[in-house]
């Protein structure tokens, strides 16, 4: 069997549009059994860069700086590489810059230290200095080299403050990247399909849904200790593993693997179902929802124009409280040589740009 490769598809995005779109972004062959998520695709051209700056600069007002940054934002389903997010702050005035970087925070791409650097030389204070490195920690790779930020600060106890986020950051999960939010659910596929398996490049087989495990487990295993989480499954059925989001405990996130742990793949796909139960808790304010294909049982299954009835009502009662969907179609493997038919990977891919879509979140495809 030929060594399947893990691709990356990461689209970030920022507004309801048009509920189906043309392609995707191109993908990048990562090398490596548990590969490290790039952020670094389908970034903004530079003339438009170059436009938008031009367009904050002309503006008078923070507010209509602001306003022009989130209009831009809301065109295309973009990132900003380094020297485009310097382009972008240098249409700001230094006391303005925190506020233009907490709005493009989830639209920029991963950062190296020397790309972190020259963003940080946009900033004249320690105080600013370490307010932007608060922001940009999520997206930062993490090295050793950190002496290459700590002398961009004057005081010894900034550095040491500085050094203190450094060395918190952890790696990027390969599914579910960095887990910011403080009250998640994961909505996870247990389908049939998830029992197709795939070569690792350390040659171990394993199934979709023993990967997924391992990754989620991962992350569960490091959830702030302020964070609450749940788990939904879907198959034939959707099983909520708790009643509502608890606290990520010791006790409770031990408890969660060891449920994770008992998951087997078996039965058709009732996403519709798992959406709305994890839709129904609104003490979340993010779902990352993961799937291996489109819906084949359950509301969702016969129609599409029930799908978006059902997804166009949730967003409307949750649209103007910071809630986010990211969604994950994870398609490696080939369900033809276990269960000998061919799976629609088009469709699932695009389902699930268009859930991200609507919700604002991330998307990606793993195939």
């Amino acid at each position: 069997m030929e060594n399947s490769r893990i691709k990356f598809v990461i689209v970030s995005i920022t507004s309801f549009l048009v509920l189906f779109l043309g392609n995707l972004s191109s993908q990048e062959e990562i090398p490596s059994e548990r590969p490290i998520v790039s952020y670094n695709t389908n970034v903004w051209d530079n003339k438009e860069v170059a436009q938008l700056a031009h367009a904050i600069q002309s503006e008078n007002s923070i507010k209509a700086k602001l306003s022009t940054l989130n209009g831009f934002l809301k065109r295309e389903p973009k990132i900003f590489d380094s020297k485009q997010i310097v382009q972008v702050l240098t249409a700001f005035r230094e006391y303005q810059m925190i506020d233009a970087l907490k709005t493009i925070e989830n639209k920029i791409s991963e950062l190296n230290y020397q790309e972190l650097s020259e963003i940080l030389e946009m900033f004249k204070t320690d105080k600013s200095k370490l307010q932007a490195l608060e922001i940009l920690k999520s997206r930062i790779k993490i090295s050793e080299e950190k002496d290459v930020i700590l002398k961009k600060f004057k005081k010894a106890d900034n550095r040491n403050k500085a050094l203190k986020i450094l060395t918190s950051i952890q790696a990027i999960n390969p599914l579910f990247g960095r887990i910011k939010e403080k009250n998640v659910i994961f909505v996870i596929d247990t389908s049939e399909s998830m029992s197709t398996t795939f070569e690792r490049e350390d040659g171990m087989i394993v199934t979709r849904l023993e990967y997924v495990i391992q990754e989620l487990t991962s992350v569960i295993n490091n959830l702030d200790k302020n964070s609450n989480f749940n788990i939904v499954t879907f198959s034939s059925y959707a099983i909520p593993w708790q009643p509502v989001l608890i606290s990520a405990t010791k006790e409770h996130i031990a408890s969660a693997i060891n449920y994770l742990n008992g998951l087997k793949a078996s039965g058709p796909t009732n996403l519709h179902d798992g959406l709305t139960i994890a839709l129904a808790d609104e003490t979340s304010n993010t779902i990352y929802l993961l799937t291996d294909g489109i819906p084949t049982t359950g509301l969702s299954s016969s129609s599409s124009k029930e799908l978006k009835a059902t997804l166009s009502k949730a967003y409307e009662r949750r649209r103007n409280k910071n809630f986010i969907i990211h969604t994950i179609a994870f398609i490696m493997g080939d369900t033809n040589v276990v269960f000998n038919y061919t799976e629609d990977k088009s469709e699932a891919k695009k389902l699930m740009y268009v859930i991200a879509k609507l919700f604002g979140g991330i998307y990606k495809v793993i195939e």
